[in-house]
Formats: structure tokens, sequence, C-alpha cells
């Protein structure tokens, strides 16, 4: 039997197919991901952030504002204008220290897919991806970045320690629903 095209195909594709992956780029990959932006970093105290904001050129940070209104003890919540490419910046902090960073960045001037190429060529591939999101992590750090255009810089163990707290909440308060229902 003389071999013809439709039974060489499957036998070339087969032959060469370790070739195709072993020809694919390879993507350096950072054992760490950075911990924030500039000089600003998670774990840094309340003070630092202040001080690190009013010397940035990022931010047009003022100072604190004069009324604070949240409902958790022990966060503070720092929201501030950016400049040029950063809209806004809000820093998070649980118990004194800053455990995240959100940046809005301006979609004028920059675009989702030139972060998630830069990102993806840094820190290899993605954790999660879905259409809204992807995401980079580590052993104490989580990258996300958001369309339309927002990055976030997270602390893995404060995150964890949080949605513990939540998820502890949340059961405390369905027993506590029960148990009133019962009453009647």
């Amino acid at each position: 039997m003389k071999p013809n095209l439709f039974t060489m195909v499957p036998i070339l594709f087969f032959l060469s197919s370790p070739l195709v992956f072993a020809q694919s780029p390879e993507v350096p990959l950072v054992k760490t991901l950075p911990r924030g932006f500039d000089q600003l970093e998670l774990g840094l105290s309340l003070e630092q952030v202040k001080e690190l904001l009013k010397n940035s050129p990022y931010f047009s940070y003022r100072g604190d504002p004069d009324v604070s209104l949240l409902n958790r003890p022990l966060t503070n919540l720092i929201e501030t204008e950016g400049n040029f490419y950063i809209l806004r910046g809000a820093f998070q902090f649980y118990q004194e220290k800053l455990h995240s960073i959100t940046l809005v960045m301006n979609p004028r001037m920059l675009d989702y897919f030139s972060f998630f190429t830069s990102f993806s060529k840094k820190y290899g591939l993605t954790k999660a991806l879905d259409p809204s999101r992807a995401y980079w992590e580590d052993e104490s750090t989580r990258l996300v970045l958001e369309k339309p255009l927002t990055i976030k810089y997270l602390d893995i163990k404060t995150l964890n320690s949080l949605t513990g707290e939540t998820q502890t909440t949340e059961a405390q308060g369905k027993i506590a629903r029960e148990k009133f229902i019962e009453k009647f």
C-alpha cells in the first residue's frame, strides 16, 4: 500500500508535536511578585504611606480628610486622586499595616492589554483568568489586573485572615437568625 497524504498527516503531526512545544518562547518567571507600586509597598505603616504619598509625583495627596467613616475596627483607608497615568489610588490598612493597594489607571493613557502583556512576560502564566480580571499570585502577594483598568496589590496573609473573619461572622449571623426565628 502506497502512503498518501491523509495517512502521513497524522504521523507527521505526531512526530513534529514535541518540536512545536519545544519551540514555544520561554516566559521568564519572577519568583516573587512586586509588593506595591513605586515606593508604596504592602506592609508599610499608616504614617509611612502618608509621608510617601505627600512626596509622590503620581498622587495628589493633601493629608488626612476631615471625616472618616469606616465600619470595621482596626481599619484605615486613604483615598487620593492620582496624576496623569493614575486616576485614583486607594490604600487600605489593617492593624496599622498596608494590606491593599488599588490603582485606577487612566484609560486615555494606558490600556488593559498592555498591562496584561507586560505582567505575563514578567510573572508568567496567570493564577486565574476570566473576562473581567486576571491575577498572579505568589506565597505573599496577589497582583490583580481588572477591567476596564484597575491594578490591585493584596497581602495574601491579611486577605486570608479577613476572609476567615467574614466567614465566621456570616456563620454566627446565620445561627443567630435561626435562633431568633425559633422563638416564634
